[in-house]
């Protein structure tokens, strides 16, 4: 399912380059209906002044391009500069401990579980994961347009995919931003439907665009989901200056961690913090 499917701006004096997308987990296209509001502000029939009919469709395109405007404006949380997630060429938190993965700079907590999920036939980096405390946070970064923002966009697709395989999505907004609140339809390994809770976070950044997707006790325990929001907050996104199209994933690479002898590689419960997650099936 991707969640990129690329919906088309009206028409507008300068032309919007089309890119492929990348495909993901979200849905089909939507769009959204124009604004007629303006039209109610026509003089009556008979009272009109001269070049009345020209001010009122004046109005009515105003309307619309403002509604344009709104609709592929950037979001993130009123306060990203100050408390993240922040570009590479931003004043982001020294005090922070973070792990180097290609284009993000992830901050490490005790405990937490590092997970590298690649594409299934080219083994490419998509998305990482970290699980904590019983929860999990997948990250993806993308490239994106300077003047436009993805989230709306992608998690309207997110949502009306939910709603077609029978789950259920709301939007809330919190000092992330605006998440998505959803119940996703999976069956557990004895066969039994139910489902899955989720919620999905995105920021807007410079030239890029941060998804985040809690899972586990990150989507319905508030002291595990404030922990991962910090790390997801903590972030640094370094985008580069290559030229890119917009919706491309932006690379993942594997940590670079110093060997340690056999004894020390594990914790004591047996588990590596930099263990190979599952593969991605769904990312093309």
């Amino acid at each position: 399912m991707g969640i990129f499917s690329r919906r088309k701006r009206r028409e507008q004096p300068e032309a919007v380059e089309e890119n492929p997308a990348v495909e993901d987990s979200a849905a089909e296209e939507g769009s959204a209906a124009p604004d007629d509001s303006a039209a109610e502000d026509a003089p009556e029939q008979g009272a009109a002044a001269p070049g009345g009919g020209a001010q009122s469709a004046r109005a009515a395109q105003a309307a619309a391009d403002a509604d344009d405007d709104d609709e592929f404006a950037k979001e993130a949380p009123l306060d990203r500069l100050e408390a993240g997630p922040w570009d590479a060429q931003e004043d982001a938190d020294p005090e922070l401990n973070r792990l180097e993965l290609g284009a993000l700079s992830v901050p490490v907590i005790d405990g937490m579980q590092i997970q590298l999920e690649a594409e299934e036939d080219s083994g490419q980096i998509m998305a990482v994961s970290l699980i904590h405390a019983g929860g999990s946070l997948q990250l993806q970064a993308f490239a994106a347009p300077k003047s436009e923002g993805l989230w709306r966009e992608v998690r309207e697709q997110i949502a009306q995919n939910i709603a077609a395989a029978g789950g259920e999505a709301r939007e809330l907004y919190t000092a992330v931003g605006t998440e998505l609140i959803a119940k996703i339809p999976a069956v557990d390994e004895e066969g039994n439907e139910g489902f899955r809770p989720a919620r999905f976070l995105g920021v807007d950044g410079p030239r890029w665009f941060l998804r985040g997707v809690l899972g586990g006790a990150g989507a319905v325990d508030d002291e595990v989901r404030a922990a991962l929001v910090e790390v997801f907050r903590g972030i640094i996104v370094e985008r580069g200056t290559e030229a890119m199209p917009p919706r491309e994933v932006l690379p993942i690479t594997p940590p670079n961690v110093d060997e340690e002898p056999e004894a020390d590689a594990q914790d004591d419960d047996g588990f590596d913090p930099f263990e190979r997650g599952p593969e991605i099936t769904e990312v093309r």
